[in-house]
């Protein structure tokens, strides 16, 4: 997947809890989608015990925050955290598969992540979602990098 923009932790430049915006192809799309459908039911089942009340299937609907988001104007994307710092720093890897340091920018690179469903997050007025954790991210080629290799036609 491509990483959309530089992460970062929204009003804290030094933050290490920082949030990365990946591009995914229409296979991820479906399972964020399942991934969605699931975290769903979840609620339904267990509305009382997270909500302090019984809610529709509807109303959650209208309250949960899918994972992945996709606009009329924009590709699809989805968003997950990322730790920059020690002791739980994403570990990353090359192409060759050997442990390597993080670049200086991810933005443009083409990344696997490993991501981890960590937890549900929830807020006073009964919004939910799920929060998504890259553990580790294996980097592939710098999209510049890619768009050298390919000959112009002209």
């Amino acid at each position: 997947m491509r990483v959309c923009f530089e992460p970062s932790a929204y009003n804290d430049p030094q933050g290490s809890r920082q949030n990365i915006v990946f591009q995914p192809p229409e296979a991820v799309q479906e399972s964020l989608a399942a991934l969605d459908e699931w975290a769903l039911q979840q609620a339904a089942a267990n509305s009382l015990q997270w909500f302090g009340k019984a809610r529709s299937a509807e109303s959650l609907a209208e309250s949960y925050t899918p994972c992945s988001k996709k606009t009329d104007r924009y590709p699809a994307s989805f968003r997950a955290k990322m730790n920059a710092a020690p002791p739980a720093a994403v570990r990353v890897w090359n192409k060759e598969r050997e442990f390597c340091e993080m670049p200086s920018s991810l933005q443009g690179w083409f990344v696997a992540p490993r991501i981890v469903l960590r937890s549900v997050w929830f807020m006073p007025g009964g919004q939910f979602g799920l929060v998504l954790e890259v553990t580790d991210l294996l980097l592939f080629e710098h999209e510049a990098t890619m768009r050298a290799q390919v000959a112009c036609p002209f």
